[in-house]
């Protein structure tokens, strides 16, 4: 079953591309969006890069299926 889009930006890639990475501040609960990418490992390696303490990085495919996590609480 294909998730159910969220108000905002969403969970889903735009303009053909593969993956997309949300952030979300953990202590203050912010999400936002980081890139869509058109590879996973591109994806993967941006959300090690930018997750870390109290910042959450997570990967979604084109189908809005979350695949990847990064960061910790």
């Amino acid at each position: 079953m294909k998730p159910m889009p969220f108000e905002g930006f969403g969970r889903y890639p735009k303009n053909g591309k593969n993956y997309r990475v949300v952030g979300v501040d953990t202590f203050s609960n912010e999400d936002w969006l980081e890139d869509d990418f058109d590879s996973f490992e591109d994806a993967k390696e941006h959300a090690k890069m930018r997750g870390g303490t109290m910042t959450k990085m997570y990967v979604y495919d084109k189908e809005g299926i979350f695949v990847y996590e990064a960061g910790e609480f």
